[in-house]
């Protein structure tokens, strides 16, 4: 008779996102999001987190990472393919960027297992290509957006900005993605390195740029957290962390993403409605994918594939009629 056990290990990681406004609570990968939105300048900090000018107003949301996002880091970390479904891209629903890749087969992206059959090494081959990551932004309308105070809960069953769902109320609830720029003109060279996620609008001649790239690569930073109230943090030394000689406070862990809305981002969209006074966006989204060029093709300027939506949240509706840049600190904590 065998001593042996089976054991099972569940290893939960939650996430309790408030919405401003709105009481409830949803589940997520990460135990903290934090999401700063102001017309104010961002005073960007090497020692601790990034600030607006000192007394502007601001708001504070959280987001949600929907099942697909969820599903990329857990390919990513165990480097295994859910078969259950496959999750869709802005491409293959939308025709936003470029093509769907084709699955990878390229022996430069496998690597070694410990598996054998008949002798002869196993190899396994690398789900996502080099370079692709949540590198790009989208915004949208989330409901009617005329509303200022109503923030829509994001659906973990969510795939995209664009969206038609029932609510739990009964109600159908739609969500449409808005372009950066639209214009039949070339992007200049500073904002053809910023605007992708293109489509051509064939009726209007005119290109919708649908994803905007960060302001500056992210920054991770571990901290010590000196009060709940007073931002006053300072950045953890190697020696505080690996000695445990110093220090009695918490550490806080946490990526942070600087965004912009500039003055000049999705006006010509609501132009193009003939709703400039209008224009206003109360939807973000976070983006996977990989940026693609073509060398050999003359002024081809590169476009991201394979995009899929990572993260998604729903703020309280911000109107963008005044020539005022929308400023944005995007924080996930890790611990």
């Amino acid at each position: 008779m065998s001593d042996s056990k089976n054991l099972t290990f569940n290893e939960s990681i939650s996430l309790h996102d408030k919405f401003k406004n709105v009481n409830m609570k949803s589940s997520g990968l990460w135990a903290k999001t934090e999401v700063l939105c102001s017309n104010a300048d961002i005073i960007y900090d090497c020692s601790g987190k990034s600030s607006f000018a000192p007394g502007a107003p601001f708001t504070k949301s959280t987001n949600m990472v929907p099942i697909g996002g969820v599903e990329f880091v857990m390919e990513l970390l165990f480097g295994v393919q859910c078969s259950q479904f496959q999750i869709p891209t802005l491409y293959s629903e939308s025709g936003i960027g470029l093509k769907d890749s084709l699955p990878v087969s390229d022996n430069n992206l496998r690597y070694r297992v410990p598996d054998t059959e008949n002798g002869v090494a196993q190899y396994k081959y690398q789900l996502y290509r080099p370079g692709h990551l949540i590198n790009s932004f989208g915004v949208g309308i989330t409901g009617t957006a005329e509303n200022d105070v109503t923030v829509h809960p994001v659906d973990y069953r969510e795939k995209s900005i664009s969206m038609t769902r029932v609510t739990a109320d009964g109600l159908t609830l739609n969500g449409d993605m808005i372009p950066f720029r639209y214009t039949d003109e070339q992007l200049n060279s500073t904002e053809r390195q910023k605007y992708f996620g293109k489509y051509y609008d064939s009726e209007t001649g005119a290109t919708a740029y649908f994803l905007k790239r960060f302001e500056a690569d992210p920054v991770i930073k571990h901290i010590w957290k000196t009060s709940t109230d007073i931002e006053d943090e300072t950045l953890v030394s190697a020696g505080d962390v690996w000695d445990n000689t110093t220090g009695l406070n918490m550490v806080e862990s946490f990526t942070e993403i600087i965004l912009k809305v500039s003055a000049k981002d999705v006006k010509d969209w609501f132009i193009h409605l003939e709703q400039a006074d209008r224009a206003r966006i109360n939807t973000l989204a976070l983006f996977s994918g990989r940026f693609v060029i073509d060398d050999n093709v003359a002024g081809d300027y590169g476009d991201y594939q394979d995009v899929r939506l990572f993260s998604k949240m729903n703020i309280t509706t911000e109107y963008l009629s005044l020539n005022k840049d929308l400023n944005i600190i995007y924080r996930v904590y890790g611990a």
